[in-house]
């Protein structure tokens, strides 16, 4: 069964510990420099590391993100994002993998 847990991170450090399966459904910055954000999660799922990168406005990002809430903190706007993974494609596994070099006509020959 599922659960909406909460948790407080740092804004320039913004990492905890929670079930793999957490979904960010909320961030709000309740008192200075402390994010709140309230997480979707299954309590079966095996506890991971999160990080949720926080970006000012005009600030560089990095890639593979997704926007999960605008936040206020005194007279800075933060927003905060979520890592998305990406998947590999089978394209770039096989670049990556060191591959046999047996030509068809070689395949041929041992049989």
């Amino acid at each position: 069964m599922k659960k909406i847990w909460k948790y407080e991170v740092h804004i320039g450090n913004p990492v905890f510990r929670a079930p793999s399966s957490a979904t960010v459904l909320a961030v709000k910055c309740l008192s200075c420099s402390i994010l709140t954000i309230w997480v979707l999660v299954d309590p079966e799922s095996t506890e991971t590391e999160h990080t949720l990168p926080v970006f000012g406005t005009g600030h560089e990002m990095t890639a593979n993100t997704r926007h999960v809430d605008t936040v206020q903190d005194s007279r800075f706007i933060w927003h905060v994002f979520d890592i998305v993974l990406v998947a590999e494609s089978t394209e770039d596994r096989m670049r990556r993998e060191p591959r046999t070099n047996v030509s068809t006509m070689d395949r041929m020959k041992k049989k």
